[in-house]
């Protein structure tokens, strides 16, 4: 599907996982991308900056 916002993000699909608290993971937001969508992590999801940090190398 062609619109405006998938244009714009360069995603395929005109969806965008938001972030959801425990919910938003890496794997989550990697599977929706991977999908053709926009994920998104939830940074509070992660208990310390490090933690995050890691995840977003997963991601």
């Amino acid at each position: 599907m062609k619109t405006r916002l998938t244009e714009l993000l360069g995603i395929e699909a005109p969806i965008i996982c938001g972030g959801m608290m425990r919910i938003g993971t890496a794997e989550l937001a990697a599977a929706a991308s991977n999908a053709g969508a926009l994920g998104v992590m939830t940074a509070l999801t992660y208990p310390t900056p490090q933690a995050l940090m890691e995840a977003i190398g997963r991601c």
